[in-house]
């Protein structure tokens, strides 16, 4: 087979298919900025201003990016024969967590382009289990198990035993979190292990009244609920009508629209009939349904900043993309046959002035392994990143002889 780039039907085809992909891209950017960069935009809601801005609250209009190492693991113990997730299951995991934080100019870097995949020859009782073999008991059980779980003090750390489902926690001040590898849910223990509490500031059943927000955050009875006064008051954990003692869960949203149910006219603990509830469905740090959370507010995307910044500063790292590997410039005819060639991330390669490349029975492949990284059984996920044309001129060819 031989592709020609110079082909007049083929170039007047792709460039239509080109332009046509341009216009639906600038059309989804411009309705992600309008949905405020949520993962599922046909189910946000519209999140209202906070009335007051004193807390957790910074410009980020203003603010540079914050890049932080992150560290993947997935744990089986010998009795678990599935699969362990591929390769792409986490380059798009890590993509969606990035989508999550981007407005507030926050990005998770895979610490030495690593996920660690390993079977253990004991077993792993969930996330407290978790704390205690790493945090807890003699020094000597301590640094076996940090070197059986991969654990180092080097970035955060996401611990998984499940694709979805199961346990997840935080523990608070560490750099730890144990969570599936569903996107939301991962992100959702990840601003816990960044400083986040629940929108309702309790975990479940009927929570005392100091945590209960009320609608006007200014009222001097309000309740402490996330610490927060811009993700609305949240009666997910309150019990307030009727008043049975039980919480209140979803009585107040439709589960299918994500849509608040909730009339004005329902009093919160402060007794306000007259505002309207701002019920945080659509939020990441709610225990409202899934399908339903896809934003952080401001406040929150501020707290997680400022407690990345104070607490752990030694986890930022360059946002500048690294390259090993210097680009491949060819201005001459080239052919490459009967090998393979390994290209770094970021690499390219590029066709200048006469250039063309021909492969024949020839495979361009990624580096698939980091000799110098810390952790065991590691995959890189970067690609290469593709062959540039940079010419003027009508006759630059790349062939694929199969």
């Amino acid at each position: 087979m031989c592709l020609s780039l110079y082909n007049p039907n083929f170039y007047q085809h792709r460039m239509l298919t080109f332009f046509i992909l341009i216009l639906w891209f600038s059309l989804v950017l411009v309705l992600a900025l309008f949905q405020g960069y949520c993962q599922t935009p046909s189910r946000c809601l519209t999140v209202a201003q906070a009335v007051n801005q004193t807390r957790a609250n910074c410009d980020l209009d203003a603010a540079s990016m914050i890049c932080v190492k992150i560290k993947f693991h997935f744990i089986k113990d010998p009795s678990n024969t599935a699969p362990f997730p591929s390769d792409q299951v986490y380059s798009e995991l890590l993509a969606k967590l990035n989508d999550f934080l981007y407005r507030g100019k926050i990005k998770l870097i895979l610490d030495q382009d690593c996920i660690d995949k390993r079977t253990i020859n004991f077993e792993l009782n969930g996330p407290r289990d978790l704390d205690d073999k790493l945090f807890y008991g003699s020094d000597a059980n301590i640094a076996y198990y940090r070197s059986q779980l991969g654990y180092d003090e080097n970035a955060f750390h996401v611990y998984s035993e499940f694709a979805a489902g199961g346990d997840g926690m935080a523990l608070p001040g560490k750099n730890i979190t144990y969570t599936s590898i569903n996107a939301w849910h991962c992100m959702h223990e990840v601003g816990h292990m960044f400083a986040l509490l629940h929108t309702h500031g309790w975990n479940q059943g009927v929570s005392p009244e100091s945590y209960w927000e009320c609608k006007n955050p200014l009222d001097p009875n309000d309740g402490s609920g996330d610490g927060l006064d811009d993700t609305g008051a949240d009666p997910y954990s309150q019990d307030l009508a009727p008043k049975d003692g039980k919480p209140d869960y979803y009585n107040w949203i439709n589960t299918t629209t994500c849509q608040q149910t909730i009339p004005a006219s329902v009093p919160d603990k402060c007794g306000d009939t007259q505002t309207p509830w701002n019920i945080p469905v659509d939020n990441i740090m709610s225990y409202y349904p899934e399908h339903c959370k896809c934003f952080f507010t401001t406040g929150q995307l501020c707290k997680m900043r400022e407690w990345i910044t104070l607490r752990f500063p030694q986890y930022i790292t360059s946002c500048a993309p690294t390259n090993a590997c210097a680009d491949i410039i060819l201005t001459s005819p080239t052919k490459w046959s009967n090998g393979s060639k390994t290209l770094c991330d970021k690499q390219k390669i590029i066709l200048r002035n006469n250039g063309s490349l021909t492969l024949d029975n020839y495979t361009l492949t990624r580096v698939t392994t980091n000799p110098t990284s810390p952790c065991q059984n590691l995959v890189k996920l970067a690609n290469w990143d593709g062959i540039y044309l940079e010419t003027n001129k009508n006759s630059v060819i790349l062939k694929i002889i199969q």
